[in-house]
């Protein structure tokens, strides 16, 4: 055997090593990818079920007093609802622009034989939030509130900071976030058993490209999940959903 056969084997089995190598390293890659996918999912579905728990147990959606905002003390919701006449007539009617205010025609708005009144403000806003105020005042006249709550408007605006009241509007989307993550949760875990599977298959199956199978494998089995699961909490979701608009009318409302 000549010197140059004798390198060339040498090299062959070189350039064999290497690509051992290099295949075991990508082997190692590829279950390191799995078992940290796995893990990932493992720890978003608990955090969901945290997250779904802590909503559930701070929140009451059939209490109007569990909207965003401050509780009011009884002494302040009385000062608010009960102004003496003299200092109404202290007060004076103001002034505003005559094009501000403006006389419809028509059948006047009402219900259980009192005028409806609709008001389109924003929390965020320091001109709504003195509106607010005066609003409580006027409308107190009529019947009591409910569920009435300190706020104050945004600390980036001009004024910053105005106190301001509310009254439980945010309670009707208050069940939108823990419905989304329970409708979620079959699909996620779905997707972790999915990735479970398909490491023991590469174990069992080393030449299976699993990145290339499991992407389809999970999404279909994720739209499989989310359309089994869907009847069995689309129910649920309808009445949770109604349960907190239900409760922020009410919280608004003017008994």
């Amino acid at each position: 055997m000549g010197k140059a056969t004798r390198i060339r084997q040498q090299n062959a089995r070189e350039k064999i090593a290497a690509q051992r190598a290099a295949a075991q390293q990508a082997e190692r890659r590829r279950r390191l990818f799995i078992t940290g996918g796995s893990i990932l999912a493992v720890v978003a579905i608990v955090v969901a079920f945290v997250v779904v728990k802590s909503l559930g147990s701070s929140s009451a959606p059939s209490k109007p007093t569990s909207a965003t905002g401050t509780a009011l003390p009884s002494s302040v919701v009385n000062d608010i609802t009960n102004v003496p006449a003299s200092t109404l007539q202290a007060v004076g009617k103001g002034s505003t622009n005559p094009k501000s205010i403006i006389r419809l025609n028509g059948t006047p708005l009402t219900k259980d034989g009192k005028p409806e009144v609709l008001y389109i403000g924003a929390e965020y806003c320091p001109y709504c939030a003195a509106e607010r105020w005066a609003m409580a005042v006027a409308l107190s006249k009529f019947g009591t509130f409910t569920g009435l709550r300190g706020i104050h408007s945004s600390s980036s605006d001009v004024p910053p900071s105005i106190p301001t009241l509310t009254a439980g509007v945010q309670m009707a989307f208050a069940g939108i976030l823990p419905a989304a993550l329970m409708v979620c949760a079959p699909v996620l875990l779905a997707i972790v058993l999915t990735d479970a599977a398909l490491g023991v298959v590469s174990r069992v199956v080393p030449s299976l490209n699993v990145f290339q199978v499991g992407f389809s494998a999970k999404i279909a089995v994720g739209l499989t999940v989310l359309a089994a699961s869907l009847p069995f909490v689309s129910g649920w979701i309808g009445d949770n959903l109604q349960q907190s608009v239900s409760d922020a009318l009410h919280a608004l409302k003017v008994a």
